[in-house]
């Protein structure tokens, strides 16, 4: 049950970072439309050839929430956000602390 709980969390919480940006960005629109539209955002990522959607989801995030926004360069700012707070910090994490994980399994 713990498990669970904390998995939903962790997704709720990913939604939730395009939800961020966008209230922060764009305070005027539905909130819970930006929700379901980032699930439909992040199910097209999945299926693209490259890595995390790259290029893709920026594409298609840039595209599908441009009505939030009154002013196209807001929408450029909001993607690089979007896209540095709900993907590339997975993976400067990740090039951090994955040395040390694979240090400590090959010591024990």
């Amino acid at each position: 049950m713990k498990i669970t709980a904390v998995t939903a969390i962790a997704w709720m919480s990913r939604f939730g970072v395009a939800v961020a940006v966008l209230s922060a960005f764009a305070p005027q629109g539905s909130l819970f439309q930006a929700w379901m539209m980032q699930w439909v955002l992040w199910m097209v990522s999945m299926i693209s050839p490259t890595p995390g959607g790259s290029g893709l989801a920026e594409l298609m995030f840039g595209w599908y929430y441009r009505d939030y926004f009154s002013d196209a360069s807001m929408v450029v700012i909001a993607v690089m956000i979007w896209r540095l707070l709900s993907y590339y910090s997975y993976l400067i994490i990740g090039t951090i602390l994955l040395p040390g994980v694979f240090k400590k399994k090959h010591k024990g």
